[in-house]
């Protein structure tokens, strides 16, 4: 099995809505999958003990990691909100 650069993200949140309920964030997550193919996945969730969001993003470029990454905490933003 061959490793891939992966990243993970924790985003505290104020709420913890469905994320079948997030526009911005479902649309974002069919591109992911659309344009990696089987070069790579994205796994987000909420965390179940904390008010968190989970980002993990796997992809064989790291660039590609690190622009998903940025795409999703902002797509997280914009539909939930970051807690401070």
């Amino acid at each position: 099995m061959r490793e891939f650069p992966q990243e993970l993200v924790n985003l505290k949140v104020a709420a913890k809505p469905p994320l079948a309920t997030l526009p911005g964030l479902q649309k974002l997550m069919k591109e992911a999958d659309a344009a990696f193919g089987d070069a790579g996945r994205q796994l987000i969730r909420y965390s179940g003990t904390e008010n968190k969001i989970r980002i993990l993003v796997e992809h064989r470029d790291a660039d590609t990691v690190d622009e998903w990454i940025g795409k999703f905490t902002e797509a997280v933003k914009e539909d939930i909100g970051v807690a401070v």
